[in-house]
This record gives structure tokens, sequence and C-alpha cells, in this order.
């Protein structure tokens, strides 16, 4: 599957390129960006409940470790 990543993104990015523009491929970069790291934030939580379900949920030892700073 990496070759065809590797063999996909210069072809489709030359293609974008020459018919589109190059604004065209950074905007569509920007757009595929921001969708994978929204649909990353969103999945956290519930996939790292399913894979460690008796880990603690995300950022409980940091507030843990900060309200220890405190006192």
């Amino acid at each position: 599957m990496r070759g065809t990543g590797r063999l996909a993104g210069p072809l489709l990015g030359g293609l974008i390129i020459d018919n589109l523009g190059d604004r065209s491929l950074w905007s569509a970069c920007a757009v595929l960006g921001t969708v994978v790291a929204v649909g990353y934030c969103l999945l956290r939580g519930p996939l790292r409940a399913t894979l460690h379900p008796t880990a603690p949920p995300v950022g409980a030892r940091e507030r843990e470790l900060a309200h220890e700073g405190q006192g």
C-alpha cells in the first residue's frame, strides 16, 4: 500500500497543478488535512476507550498533576 501512495501522490499532484493550478492543489491539501485532523480528534476518545478500556480519560493525568502542583 505504501508504494501506491508514493506513486499516486506526485501523479495526482502534477495533474491537479497542470489542469487546475497550484492554488487548487494547496486548497485541496488544506481541506483534506483539516478533514483528517477533525476526524482524528472526533475518533480519538472513543477509539482509546475501545482499545484501552481501563485507561483514564484523555487529559485526566495532566489535570491530576496540575492539581497536585497547586496544593
